[in-house]
């Protein structure tokens, strides 16, 4: 499945999001709440299938061959 802009971001969220929990945990440290930010992830990325969905995937680069 290709991903649109806003899946792609969301995507990149939760791996920095993963990234930073890992460090945190290196560290020994904890930031209260950080749980939170995988359902705004998931959230954002909902919204981007909704619009890929609503939009019948225009936000998708097509490539158009023109009979010359």
């Amino acid at each position: 499945m290709k991903l649109n802009t806003i899946q792609s971001i969301a995507v990149a969220g939760v791996v920095s999001s993963l990234a930073s929990q890992l460090g945190l945990y290196l560290l020994n440290k904890q930031v209260d709440n950080f749980i939170y930010v995988y359902p705004v992830w998931v959230a954002v990325f909902l919204l981007g299938t909704g619009i890929r969905i609503y939009r019948g995937g225009v936000m998708e680069h097509h490539h158009h061959d023109h009979d010359h």
